[in-house]
């Protein structure tokens, strides 16, 4: 008996441990820096979990936390610090310095500066070389997803979708949010389906009024200013490199099941809800008896394919610096029939013809294929009979599946009846140069000159022949569905047959003067610029 309650004794002992050893408290702490001054807005965390807080204007804060847990404490600037939880009621925390991040050079307006110099917001995400540059994507902005805070990048809608963005929240209730884009040095003027993602080197954001200032109004929705990549001194470098990722519908609707759409469909036609539906069709009712059913959102959708080939030729010497590539992609959109191509050439080239003068050529090519008749309108999916038939005898499309009114129809009719002609195109080409003089009498003065021209085509051909428009006929029940289809009965719709052709030429230009003084005296740091800049 002494045994037995030596041993309940003990296991209680052990679950009132592990319940005090799991019990939260609140952990009162402050964050200081190097000056032993609170730091506002450093981040705490515990790790591996998402209980976390920030300090306040005084850099204190109050944080729920276990015996055992390890807290992070990090701070742009400084090097994070990891604690470990024994039983601490109060906490000081000093910073150290990151020596290595900020001597970072950060692009900022018109120039660049190491960050130690720079006390506006800019955060700055590292492509090349990373973790990022592995992500198979054929939009530039991907990096950007829940790397940097205060920028909401939305997923993409459909293949060779741009995504939105809206940098530090949504600042017009009609005008646009994106922000504005810089790419090396110059305001981009194209679309951001031509830039492509495997020629990036880094991203900077640039979220407040002392980083958008160089740009004026236009930044009023933020500035992402892109840099690509250049040649290494040393040997020509050749890389190749390729990548396939596969796609699946994020959600799927939750539909009635076939035994169900039965029992629904019984009770309205006031039939006990076990009965014989014979109020089916007559093809709907082989259907069922066959147990044959089709899930049309399945049907509708497939899972997605986008595939990335590159291959760039780099290198450099103690004059010269080139770089050129050439990407193909292709993705197929988890819709059927959503389908995107795209073809980009980018080559870079800067001599420094003296030690006063580097001169510099870009040219870039992208062609952006969209062709071929999609659909969105997955709500049909939701409508059709289970036991509808998405084929006729034959094999081809059938238009109406199920025999519940016009409006209920196949959602890749306008994919699979070959009734529709699409072909759209977009192609731009985009030169840029650049010239910079350094004052060899004036140490950190220099004088930059600009100068982008970009064309834009956009080639549209749209045609939807009569055979589109086939109707359900009075008369003709829906398992005789071939008569809809018939020579006859589609050319009784030639006079609904339709097109447009819309062809586009967009023509731009941005030329940049740039003088900029920066020198370091003492424990003083001076940057002046001044900018004269026109573009259409």
């Amino acid at each position: 008996m002494r045994k037995e309650l030596f041993f309940l004794w003990l296991f209680l002992l052990l679950i009132g441990t592990a319940t005090m050893t799991a019990q939260q408290y609140p952990l009162h702490g402050t964050v200081l820096d190097e000056n032993g001054e609170g730091i506002i807005g450093a981040t705490i965390m515990v790790e591996g979990t998402s209980n976390g807080t920030a300090t306040d204007l005084d850099g204190n804060f109050t944080l729920n936390v276990s015996n055992g847990d390890v807290i992070s404490v990090s701070y742009i600037g400084y090097l994070a610090q990891k604690i470990k939880i024994n039983g601490q009621k109060d906490l000081k925390v000093t910073m150290l310095v990151d020596n290595q991040q900020l001597d970072e050079v950060v692009i900022v307006g018109y120039g660049s500066m190491q960050r130690k110099n720079f006390t506006g917001s800019v955060s700055t995400v590292k492509v090349a070389d990373s973790p990022l540059s592995l992500i198979p994507t054929s939009n530039a902005m991907d990096a950007l997803r829940g790397t940097v805070t205060g920028i909401t990048v939305s997923q993409q809608q459909g293949a060779g979708q741009v995504p939105s963005m809206v940098v530090r929240g949504q600042k017009s209730i009609n005008g646009g949010s994106d922000p504005l884009i810089v790419l090396d040095g110059v305001i981009f003027q194209g679309a951001l389906r031509d830039i492509d993602p495997s020629i990036i080197e880094s991203m900077s954001v640039l979220k407040d009024a002392t980083s958008l200032a160089a740009y004026g109004s236009q930044a009023a929705n933020g500035v992402i200013m892109i840099t690509t990549k250049k040649g290494v001194e040393g040997k020509p470098l050749i890389t190749l490199s390729t990548s396939w990722a596969w796609s699946n519908a994020a959600s799927k609707p939750d539909l009635l099941s076939p035994a169900d759409y039965i029992r629904k469909n019984n009770i309205l036609a006031g039939l006990d809800e076990n009965a014989d539906p014979t109020w089916m069709s007559k093809f709907e009712y082989e259907n069922y008896k066959k147990g044959q059913t089709t899930d049309w959102f399945d049907y509708s959708t497939r899972t997605g394919l986008m595939q990335n080939y590159t291959v760039s030729v780099s290198g450099a010497n103690s004059k010269v610096n080139y770089y050129a590539s050439g990407s193909y992609t292709k993705q197929e959109g988890v819709v059927i029939g959503d389908d995107y191509e795209r073809f980009v050439m980018n080559t870079r080239l800067t001599s420094d013809v003296t030690d006063w003068l580097q001169l510099g050529a870009q040219m870039n090519y992208s062609h952006n294929n969209y062709s071929g008749p999609t659909t969105y309108d997955l709500y049909q999916t939701t409508r059709l009979s289970p036991y509808g038939q998405p084929t006729r005898q034959n094999g081809e499309v059938n238009k109406y599946p199920v025999n519940e009114g016009a409006y209920r129809l196949n959602p890749l009719w306008s994919v699979l009846s070959n009734t529709i002609d699409d072909h759209d195109i977009y192609n731009t080409t985009s030169l840029k140069g650049h010239l910079i003089l350094k004052c060899p009498w004036v140490k950190g003065l220099q004088f930059r000159m600009n100068g982008s021209f970009t064309l834009q085509n956009t080639e549209r051909d749209y045609f939807t022949h009569e055979g589109y428009y086939v109707r359900e006929m009075s008369g003709v029940a829906i398992e005789d569905a071939d008569a809809y289809y018939t020579d006859s009965a589609v050319a009784g719709y030639l006079a609904s047959a339709n097109g447009y052709n819309y062809f586009r030429k967009d023509k731009s230009w941005v030329w940049d003067n740039i003088l900029s003084y920066s020198g370091q005296f003492n424990e003083h740091y001076v940057d002046a610029t001044l900018v004269y800049t026109r573009h259409s």
